[in-house]
């Protein structure tokens, strides 16, 4: 039986956004709920922010699941040009 931490995309999703393992970027827990003010680090870039200055076109569709209650922490403050999700 897994454990319950390995049962989350979460920490995956952040090790691919950050290029980073989820124990260095903070964010190796479950999903963030709605409510609670967290997410990936804003002190670590994206892939998507790396890209979109390189002046590719970024787009996410999908689950987020990288922090939602602020702004700072949604797909289009974090490099994205547009998320569908």
């Amino acid at each position: 039986m897994l454990e319950d931490r390995y049962k989350y995309c979460s920490p995956t999703r952040s090790q691919i956004n950050t290029g980073r393992y989820p124990y260095h970027n903070g964010f190796w827990h479950n999903n963030c709920p709605p409510a609670q003010l967290e997410g990936i680090p804003l002190k670590f870039v994206t892939i998507a922010e790396e890209l979109a200055s390189a002046g590719y076109s970024t787009h996410a569709i999908g689950k987020w699941h990288q922090g939602q209650a602020s702004d700072a922490f949604t797909p289009t403050r974090r490099g994205f040009s547009t998320f569908l999700g």
